[in-house]
């Protein structure tokens, strides 16, 4: 649900398009997309270990592990701000981070029962492991979840 946020030459084009069929669409600018896709990655490598380690619906995640959440958040948005560095105005703030967090956590109460995973592990998890190592940074608590659950 919500707004399908559009970037490109065709953005505005498609947005339209979406509205006139009843679906919300916004054509936004490049750094903001950038904020939202780096907002997306996080919440489904946060939220896919996070469920699966614990074994627990996205929801009571949100509620019981928030700590947990925010600790994540803290370690892996510095590595997905090296590479989507149009988003750091939008995010690298130190206290945007405990915003972006109530909103992670926030979603994830409004989804009831399902129970996330982790899942496309090139370009979610994985690209965190990867793209750490790249850049010569430590996940210490994202490794030692990984091992929780056999990765």
């Amino acid at each position: 649900g919500g707004v399908n946020p559009l970037c490109g030459p065709h953005a505005v084009r498609v947005a339209r398009w979406l509205c006139s069929v009843g679906l919300q669409a916004n054509a936004v600018p490049a750094p903001e997309f950038a904020a939202i896709e780096v907002e997306k990655l996080l919440w489904n490598s946060v939220f896919g270990l996070l469920c699966e380690a614990l074994q627990q619906p996205a929801s009571q995640v949100a509620k019981a592990h928030e700590a947990d959440v925010a600790a994540l958040v803290h370690e892996l948005l510095p590595v997905a701000l090296t590479a989507a560095t149009e988003a750091i105005a939008l995010l690298g703030q130190a206290e945007q981070e405990q915003a972006l967090t109530r909103r992670l956590c926030a979603y994830s109460a409004a989804l009831g029962g399902y129970q996330a995973s982790v899942k496309e592990w090139p370009w979610r998890n994985g690209w965190f492991v990867t793209a750490a190592q790249a850049r010569n940074l430590l996940l210490p608590l994202h490794d030692q979840w990984l091992r929780q659950i056999g990765r």
